[in-house]
């Protein structure tokens, strides 16, 4: 699997975010805080996959020093920020919540009431939009007779 770009979006904040999915299967937000990457989509994004599949090959350290220097040598505009998408682990935990506690029959309310937090709370973990703690996480496990441990990834 090569590098591809997910996305190139102007963010809440004002400034251009580019979501790339690596090699690794892994996902890197990149910032930027000129809409120049918007308009020139094309050029930005094979320069963006060519960057990130070189950078994934040679097993290099920090991606934002990388893409920077690389993106500024071929006269691209330099990012602010480069890094993981955070999102993705909460998305897909929230994801894998609804589908344990589908599989059990279970309403989004009652699974919540079980493991003593709010609904509102529990819808917003489902979507991936809340980061619970790990007792918040435990306690969800526990009301659908679960426990929390650490797998291989791409087990589920």
């Amino acid at each position: 699997m090569e590098t591809k770009i997910l996305s190139i979006q102007e963010a809440k904040n004002g400034n251009l975010q580019v979501r790339v999915e690596h090699p690794q299967g892994g996902v890197f937000i990149i910032g930027f805080s000129s809409t120049m990457p918007l308009l020139y989509q094309k050029e930005y994004s094979e320069a963006i996959c060519l960057i990130t599949d070189n950078f994934m090959k040679q097993g290099r350290d920090n991606y934002l020093n990388y893409i920077s220097q690389q993106l500024l040598m071929h006269g691209f505009v330099s990012p602010f920020y480069a890094g993981q998408d955070r999102n993705i682990d909460r998305e897909r935990i929230g994801q894998r919540i609804k589908t344990l506690r589908e599989e059990k029959q279970l309403d989004a309310k009652s699974l919540a009431l079980k493991a003593g937090i709010t609904p509102a709370n529990m819808s917003r973990i489902e979507q991936g939009k809340y980061s619970p703690g790990l007792d918040i996480l435990c306690r969800i496990a526990s009301a659908m007779g679960m426990q929390l441990d650490f797998v291989k990834k791409g087990g589920v």
